[in-house]
Order: structure tokens, then C-alpha cells, then sequence
């Protein structure tokens, strides 16, 4: 044999176990490139609470433990909406964190919320699963009875939950409705509607907004599912969970991850097979 040729295969043959982990490592980033593609995305927002970019988002049952933790009970959230039309989102995804278990609501209203808004909308609450007979609602005389209201009502163990529709509280008392309802395990659910939200000692914080629905949907004859982009704008958390998109689901009546549809070309079954001399 030629000793440049054997040179060659020598060369060749100390090439190949490099080769085989470049491959596999290409192998592998190919099935997480895959599996972020094919796994539902969720928003981002900036500091202006505005979504400009997107991200893949956990999966359906990472998405199920986290809407657990991030609304669970002995909490007190905040959903904010800070224009007008971003008003009839937040109020969808405060009905999103009231369980479905036949227990009574106490629903509180201070008198400029009930002159600007109105009541709660029976069919709507039926769209999301509550009967409204469940409802105790409390028309208020005063932001101060509002807040006393609040109070008592989170004293309530057998309460699913105590909402809360005000323009803003004192900090002061934020955190002693935030202790009240930590010590008596109760979820308190807190809508606010105002440009700028005050300080407060609530768990967390969410910027509810409308976002457009799959383009796929988009067409003249028809409109896709209701989408809503929420993002914590505070959150006591160790670790806040991410933004998500979620989406209505006709057939369950409540509002699911939002997933991205896919359309790109089959991979290919093998990969080329390296000619060698």
C-alpha cells in the first residue's frame, strides 16, 4: 500500500469517534429543538408589562402543578388591568382562579366599581363554570366597608374564595387582609382596575391583557379561540413562574395552554452516510 494512502485511512479512522459524537450530540439537540417546537408557547412581557416576544412554555402537566402553586389557597393575587380594554381579560382569569367546588364565593364591591362595571354577569359565570347562586355579593356604602367586608369574609373557612373588586387599597390594609387570609387558608382574589396599581403586600400580581389568536384561525369568515397573556408583575415566589398564553377551550369551558401549530416538512428517516475512500 501506498504510505500516503495509509496515511489517509489512519487520519480518516482517528476521525471517526470525533465524528460519531458530533453526531450524536447534533442527534440530541435535534429531539430538544423538536420537542420546543411541538410544546405550547407562551409571552413574554417587558418592564411596560406590553408582549413583545415569545417562548416555549411548560408542558400541559408542568403547566397543571404551576397554575396550582402560582393561585393556590392562603394566598392573596391581584389581577391588574391597567386600560379599559384589557378590563374583561383580567376579570376571565380572576374566574379562572375560583375552584369548581360547589363551596359559596363571597364577592365584595365598593360603590364606584358597582356604579362603572355593574354586578357580575350570571351567563358569563355559567361560561366559566360557576353557578351563579354560589355568589354571596356584598354592595358596599364605602371603600372602608369594602375592606372590612374583605376581611371577615377571608374568617370563612368554608369559603372557595374571596373576591374583591376595589380601585386600590392602603398598603396597610393589603397586608393585614394578606395575613387574614394566610392564617385561614382562604384564596383572596383582588381585581384592579387603574393605570397605576398602589404598593401592596399580595403574594402576587398579574398583568392580564388580550393577545391575537393563532394565525392558522385567522381568516374573513372566522375568528380563533380567546387568548389571554398573563404576566406576574410581582411575585414572592423564590422563583416566579414564566408568562404564559393561555387559550379558551369550548369543550372544557376554562382556559388551556396555548400551543403553536406546526407545519415544516418530515425529517428525514437516516442521515446521509459518510463516503470514505
Amino acid at each position: 500500500m501506498h504510505p500516503q494512502s495509509a496515511q489517509n485511512d489512519n487520519q480518516a479512522n482517528l476521525a471517526w469517534p470525533e465524528d460519531n459524537k458530533k453526531k450524536a450530540a447534533l442527534s440530541k439537540l435535534r429531539r430538544v429543538v423538536s420537542k420546543l417546537e411541538n410544546s405550547e408557547t407562551a409571552s413574554l412581557c417587558d418592564s411596560n408589562a406590553a408582549y413583545e416576544e415569545k417562548r416555549a412554555a411548560p408542558s400541559e402537566e408542568v403547566a397543571r402543578h404551576q397554575a396550582e402553586s402560582i393561585l393556590r389557597r392562603g394566598w392573596f393575587h391581584e389581577f391588574w388591568a391597567d386600560i379599559p380594554a384589557y378590563h374583561t381579560s383580567a376579570m376571565a382569569m380572576l374566574l379562572e382562579g375560583i375552584q369548581k367546588n360547589g363551596q359559596m364565593i363571597l364577592w365584595v364591591l365598593t360603590p364606584n366599581m358597582e356604579n362603572e362595571y355593574g354586578i357580575p354577569y350570571g351567563p358569563g359565570l355559567l361560561m366559566h363554570g360557576i353557578d351563579p347562586e354560589r355568589i354571596i355579593l356584598v354592595r358596599t356604602a364605602s371603600e372602608q366597608e369594602a375592606l372590612w367586608a374583605m376581611d371577615e369574609g377571608l374568617k370563612t373557612s368554608s369559603l372557595a374564595a374571596v373576591v374583591g373588586e376595589t380601585t386600590g387599597m392602603p398598603l396597610s390594609a393589603s397586608r393585614r387582609l394578606s395575613l387574614t387570609a394566610k392564617e385561614h387558608k382562604i384564596r383572596f382574589l383582588h381585581l384592579i382596575r387603574i393605570s397605576e396599581p398602589p404598593s401592596s403586600a399580595s403574594f402576587s400580581r398579574w398583568h392580564v391583557k388580550p393577545i391575537p389568536s393563532n394565525d392558522a384561525c385567522n381568516s374573513e369568515s372566522f375568528i380563533g379561540p380567546t387568548r389571554l397573556g398573563i404576566c406576574p408583575v410581582k411575585h414572592r415566589q423564590g422563583h416566579p413562574p414564566a408568562p404564559l398564553s393561555l387559550e379558551w377551550k369550548d369543550e372544557t369551558h376554562n382556559f388551556g395552554m396555548a400551543s403553536k401549530v406546526a407545519d415544516r416538512p418530515l425529517a428525514q428517516s437516516q442521515e446521509p452516510q459518510r463516503q470514505t475512500n
